[in-house]
């Protein structure tokens, strides 16, 4: 992505999106290490809870028996 935004034309937007692609490049390296280091420490997680497949919203109405 870097390597287009001069092809913008535009030196701000450029910058703009530079900027925000350098904070999500730092949060997503942030987020890898400690998904690494909380595999790594071998420790059991908690479990997750079981939740209930959402009803669907839109189901076909059963045919009326004769």
């Amino acid at each position: 992505m870097r390597i287009n935004l001069p092809s913008t034309g535009d030196e701000e937007y450029s910058e703009a999106l530079s900027r925000q692609l350098d904070e999500m490049l730092h949060d997503i390296s942030a987020l890898a290490s400690r998904t690494r280091e909380i595999v790594l420490s071998g420790g059991p997680r908690d479990p997750e809870t079981e939740t209930e497949p959402e009803a669907e919203a839109e189901t076909e109405p059963e045919p009326e028996a004769e």
